[in-house]
This record gives C-alpha cells, sequence and structure tokens, in this order.
C-alpha cells in the first residue's frame, strides 16, 4: 500500500481523510484487475509495489466517480435540469471508458498495468 505522502509527490489531490477511506477500495480494484489478467497462482510472485503509479490513479478515478457515494453505491449526480419550457438531460454520466470488466478504472491505467505484467512476464503477447 502507498502513503499519503507518495500519493501527494505523485500529483494526487485528495485530503488525507479521503485517502485513507478510498485507499483500501482501490488497492481491491488494482488486485482484481491484475487477477482477470493472469492466472490466480502468478499473483503470489507480483510486488503490488510496482504498481503504486496506478495506484494513485485508480484512487483519484474513485473519487471522479463519486468517492465514499460510489463505494456505498450510491449515485449522487445531477443527470437532468428541468425548468420551466427548458429540459436537459445529461445521460449516463459514467462512461464506458471508465470501466473494464465491469470494474472501474480507467482504460489507461488497464493498459499501463497489463504492459507491466508483461514486461515482467507474467502476460504473454498474443499474435
Amino acid at each position: 500500500m502507498i502513503s499519503y505522502d507518495f500519493y501527494k509527490k505523485q500529483g494526487g489531490k485528495l485530503e488525507q481523510d479521503k485517502f485513507n477511506d478510498l485507499l483500501p477500495f482501490s488497492t481491491k480494484i488494482l488486485k482484481s484487475t491484475i487477477l482477470k489478467m493472469i492466472p490466480y497462482w502468478k499473483f503470489y510472485k507480483i510486488q503490488l509495489s510496482d504498481f503504486n503509479d496506478e495506484l494513485v490513479a485508480i484512487i483519484d478515478h474513485i473519487d471522479s466517480l463519486g468517492g465514499q457515494n460510489f463505494m456505498a453505491n450510491q449515485e449522487n449526480f445531477l443527470k437532468e435540469v428541468k425548468t420551466s419550457g427548458f429540459s436537459y438531460n445529461f445521460g449516463d454520466v459514467r462512461s464506458e471508458n471508465s470501466f473494464w470488466h465491469g470494474l472501474p478504472i480507467n482504460q489507461t491505467v488497464v493498459a499501463e498495468i497489463r504492459q507491466k505484467l508483461r514486461s515482467g512476464g507474467f502476460v504473454s503477447c498474443a499474435i
């Protein structure tokens, strides 16, 4: 797991209380993402500390999806605005790019994780 100081040095924008709340959930997302890419018996050979930068990105991504409310499965996104004679629907605030195989993780972070797994010999390139 990463420290708050590391998180801030990497450009994290959250206050320490929010960071502490989101870190365990974000770590589970990182582990689940890795386990979707490799067999479970290879997971125990991986050092999660190799993915600290990706964990910072996951924490910020979870915060952008609603943070604590997202983790509690409570949406508080503004979806529609109505006034007399005018209505605007924002559609789905959560884009397809916000999730990968049902996990709340950005596609760019998934690509970075996959690249680190390939370079470590855990995933092979298919041709």
